[in-house]
């Protein structure tokens, strides 16, 4: 139910409303208003009223606006009886309330204390009260979210992608090149959104009867830093998809946490070579007889990403060997200055 705040919490500075009749009304461009809110290019809606008859009577469409303050709490809005706005074959109703949060949380000293206010804000210095009721138009600001994604193995989940949109921005989110998409209505595969590095393609599954989130023998799992890498363990073979620079060289290690580890490690020049390194503690180490198929090699907007297939087992005990399940693998990656590797 209803849970009273404090008024500075949800303080309800002004509404407006709009009632729209199925006819169309026609829009006219004012004279600039100078607001401290709002749009500096000003429109009004100029009604072509009429009744059945063809005689003007009824409106079109109507507006409302109500400056409450502080007095919009439990306050009356409405007419008196007898009284009413008229509208002709109404249709649409659209509500813009501004509802604006003055408490600043940041601060818990006596007295009042204002928290950060726009460019626009008329409050002066050191006021006691909050610029922000005033209504100022927002310092505009980019803002940029990247969400997390996790695989489903076998338990139900409520997270699955549910749009082809959302379900191929993961390509760009995790900075991934090269890679196909396919939309689908398969039954006999996951519903939803799902990545096979193997067939190098994320497909999203309009089927409702999809097979779900099924228990599977393929393992996947990803790390974002100065590289991107995604992997997936099938069935004894390892897909990798490594992404960096195309200028310079860029490099992954596995089971490390420093070049003392003298770990593993796969390496892209930025003529297209890739090859295998046994690293050595703070030194280039030795080159290592590769194991790897190159499956594609492609440069986009100056990032290179390289599709790679071994086998997750490594051939010998200067290779790493890839987990057939889930776990935490520390890992080690870097770019070079220099197009090549240096040894």
């Amino acid at each position: 139910g209803d849970k009273s705040v404090p008024i500075y919490w949800a303080y309800n500075h002004h509404y407006c409303s709009y009632l729209l009749s199925n006819k169309t009304a026609r829009l006219e461009k004012l004279d600039h208003i100078d607001f401290s809110s709002g749009h500096p290019t000003m429109y009004k809606v100029v009604d072509p009223t009429y009744d059945s008859t063809g005689n003007n009577s009824y409106p079109t469409s109507q507006y409302m606006s109500e400056g409450n303050g502080g007095e919009f709490r439990k306050s009356y809005h409405g007419y008196p009886r007898g009284y009413a706005q008229i509208l002709q074959s109404p249709t649409t109703f659209h509500i813009q309330p501004m509802q604006i949060d003055t408490h600043n949380r940041n601060y818990n000293g006596t007295g009042f204390k204002a928290g950060p206010l726009p460019k626009a804000s008329r409050a002066p210095a050191n006021a006691s009260y909050s610029g922000l009721l005033e209504c100022p138009c927002s310092t505009r600001r980019h803002k940029y979210i990247t969400p997390s994604y996790n695989t489903c193995d076998g338990a139900p989940t409520s997270h699955l992608i549910t749009s082809s949109e959302g379900c191929f921005n993961f390509t760009t989110d995790m900075n991934m090149t090269g890679i196909d998409t396919s939309i689908v209505n398969d039954p006999s595969i996951p519903k939803g959104c799902s990545i096979s590095l193997s067939n190098n393609r994320i497909t999203f599954n309009t089927a409702e009867k999809g097979s779900g989130c099924e228990r599977t023998t393929t393992t996947v799992g990803s790390m974002s830093s100065l590289v991107q890498l995604n992997v997936e363990v099938n069935n004894g073979t390892v897909f990798m998809n490594i992404s960096g620079p195309a200028d310079l060289w860029f490099g992954v290690a596995f089971n490390a946490k420093s070049m003392s580890d003298t770990p593993y490690a796969i390496i892209a020049n930025a003529t297209g070579g890739v090859f295998e390194q046994k690293l050595a503690d703070h030194a280039p180490g030795n080159t290592l007889p590769n194991t790897l198929t190159v499956k594609s090699n492609t440069v986009h907007s100056n990032i290179r990403t390289v599709l790679l297939e071994r086998s997750s087992k490594g051939s010998t005990a200067d290779y790493y060997s890839f987990p057939n399940t889930p776990t935490v693998i520390n890992m080690l990656n870097a770019i070079g200055t220099t197009g090549s590797f240096e040894m």
